[in-house]
């Protein structure tokens, strides 16, 4: 008989087991996995935290605009954590030659920052394998960004300009390209003086600058993430500077989702 208990009871154990794990496989996985730190959380090199945004859930898009909503979306993993992506190309028409897809943080304009991205392309290899980091956005035709791609040349892997008219390098340095590799993670870091036009990119090492350049054309602007013509994921943006780096400005001429 006690042999009889002891199997009744180890049968009983293992329903149980079986059936934790099925109604635990119906819900969405217990992720803490937050992308690794970009920054200090406060300060960093004696710069004040004016923004932080991370992806929780699907409502943590809320604070951007994108020029084509459709092409982004809410997305998690177990390996890679929750974050913003970019899945397919938008359908957006420039008004001159120059970025299609576009995420922006539409509440503020920054001028003297430092902003730090964590990221992953998602495309497949090829010489202008990029993403892009905007930064001084006036409007859809005037505004900087830097292209990191696979490899250099005078429209991929450069610091860029698009002044009402097709963009244009205006580095005064670079590197041969950037090898993003298959599924990684990646730091970016842009950072910019509108006193003096400096401009600094850094990638992975933040104490080897891998582009620069000096123009002063435009003033505070908003500021975001996207690709030229590929694919990408953000998991966490950190903006540094002096408090009044920051001004609380809505953006009108991208559209948020569900507009």
């Amino acid at each position: 008989m006690a042999t009889i208990h002891l199997f009744q009871s180890t049968v009983a154990t293992a329903v149980v087991c079986l059936l934790s794990i099925s109604s635990a496989s119906s819900e969405e996985p217990k992720i803490d996995k937050a992308a690794p730190a970009v920054g200090s959380p406060a300060t960093h090199e004696g710069k004040e935290l004016l923004t932080e945004v991370r992806f929780p859930d699907a409502k943590s898009l809320r604070p951007f605009a994108f020029s084509d909503p459709a092409a982004w979306r809410w997305g998690f993993s177990d390996k890679d954590g929750r974050y913003l992506e970019l899945f397919q190309k938008s359908k957006y028409k420039t008004e001159v030659r120059s970025p299609f897809n576009i995420a922006l943080l539409k509440d503020q304009k920054f001028g003297s920052v430092m902003i730090d991205f964590e990221v992953q392309q998602t495309g497949k290899e090829y010489a202008h394998r990029d993403l892009c980091f905007f930064f001084g956005v006036q409007d859809r035709s005037h505004y900087y960004y830097v292209h990191i791609a696979s490899a250099s040349d005078p429209h991929a892997h450069n610091i860029m300009i698009v002044n009402g008219a097709a963009r244009k390098s205006i580095s005064k340095s670079t590197t041969d390209g950037h090898d993003w590799g298959a599924h990684e993670w990646h730091h970016i870091r842009v950072s910019r003086d509108i006193k003096s036009g400096k401009i600094e990119i850094f990638a992975n090492d933040m104490a080897t600058s891998i582009m620069t350049a000096t123009d002063k054309t435009f003033g505070a602007g908003w500021a975001g993430f996207g690709s030229f013509d590929d694919t990408g994921r953000i998991r966490a943006i950190r903006v540094y500077g002096e408090a009044d780096a920051k001004t609380d400005k809505a953006l009108d001429f991208f559209k948020s989702q569900g507009e």
